[in-house]
């Protein structure tokens, strides 16, 4: 899952659509692209919109996650779940 307007590539998207496969995803890369071919109405797309990302960072600026997901990101900095290095 990407922010809108940050996906670097999306070639799986398009081979699972091919194949009759739910689409379920941010809309941005390739999910635009298959939006436009197959129509909204056959795709299940959440989050904000590429335009949106701006404000709602600015907005968020001072958002604190609450104590718990700093928890489980500290575990994971600090190589609980496999090699320190790999989550840097």
């Amino acid at each position: 899952i990407s922010t809108a307007g940050t996906e670097a590539s999306g070639t799986g998207n398009m081979k699972f659509v091919m194949n009759g496969c739910l689409i379920l995803g941010t809309l941005d890369g390739s999910n635009i692209e298959i939006q436009e071919e197959i129509g909204q109405e056959n795709m299940f797309t959440f989050g904000v919109a590429t335009n949106e990302v701006p404000h709602l960072q600015a907005e968020r600026k001072s958002f604190q996650p609450p104590s718990e997901f700093q928890r489980v990101i500290g575990m994971i900095r600090n190589g609980f779940f496999g090699s320190q290095d790999y989550f840097k």
